[in-house]
């Protein structure tokens, strides 16, 4: 991954979301600082983020990008 975007990055972490009654879901969230990255970097890249969060957390059903401030 590039400086910028590991720079970008303020908390990669994995979830349990009980938002549907019928099964809850993992979700990788990533949280973006919001003064260092523009979205489209993010997006550009989310195939190798995909990847790095399958290999820390195992598998997950959803990605959420947050702005952190």
């Amino acid at each position: 991954m590039k400086n910028t975007l590991k720079r970008a990055i303020k908390k990669f972490y994995k979830r349990r979301d009980y938002f549907h009654d019928d099964y809850p879901e993992d979700v990788l969230v990533i949280e973006l600082d919001v003064r260092n990255v523009h979205i489209g970097t993010v997006l550009r890249k989310m195939k190798r983020l995909r990847q790095l969060g399958e290999k820390i957390f195992g598998r997950f059903d959803r990605i959420d990008i947050r702005y952190a401030a």
